[in-house]
């Protein structure tokens, strides 16, 4: 375990990290500066285990400030592991668990996110490439990849379109008009 210090040491548990074996996986709780975060909503502690899988614990009953050892042990009775639906290994159970891993370990859902994400990327690929050869055909000379910055905050969005060799001042002017406070994040593509 390590020992509160300082500031934090008054509500007894900052800092706090104790590691027990769960059906024969170690796991590890950890009170961290974001417990505190939650005010209101009862003591939250970080669980995870070797590969990175990690979930929130939360004891609604049990505030930050008044929490002891004990309480943060007694967490250890609500940390449920099943087999990873892929290969096997310990995940944690989303039967029991608020996690978007859905019974896998942390290795085979980065894994699957990762040829989810190249799939993703090959798609946009193929498009543009298809946009790219059409406006190509029809006079064009560069696609403009930009993102919109709202003036006044918002979120901001990805907009691409295609130009007839334009100065960078044109490109400018384009994205101000459709409303970005911030008109220098763009590239240029040569078709």
């Amino acid at each position: 375990m390590n020992e509160p210090n300082g500031q934090d040491a008054q509500d007894g548990i900052a800092g706090m990290e104790i590691t027990r074996s769960v059906a024969g996986t170690d796991v590890t709780l950890k009170v961290t500066s974001q417990t505190r975060s939650y005010l209101g909503t009862g003591l939250h502690v970080h669980a995870s285990m070797a590969g990175g899988n990690s979930v929130t614990l939360v004891d609604p009953a049990t505030t930050p400030a008044n929490a002891s050892r004990q309480q943060v042990e007694a967490l250890f009775e609500r940390v449920h592991l099943c087999a990873c639906r892929t290969c096997g290994q310990p995940a944690f159970d989303p039967n029991y668990h608020d996690t978007n891993r859905a019974g896998q370990c942390e290795r085979c859902f980065l894994r699957d996110l990762r040829a989810q994400l190249d799939a993703g990327q090959q798609a946009e690929k193929e498009r543009f490439a298809k946009l790219d050869a059409e406006h190509k055909a029809k006079g064009f000379t560069h696609r403009v990849d930009a993102h919109i910055h709202p003036v006044g905050g918002g979120s901001d969005r990805a907009v691409s379109f295609y130009v007839q060799n334009a100065s960078d001042a044109e490109i400018r002017r384009e994205l101000k008009r459709q409303g970005s406070a911030s008109p220098d994040d763009f590239k240029t593509v040569a078709l």
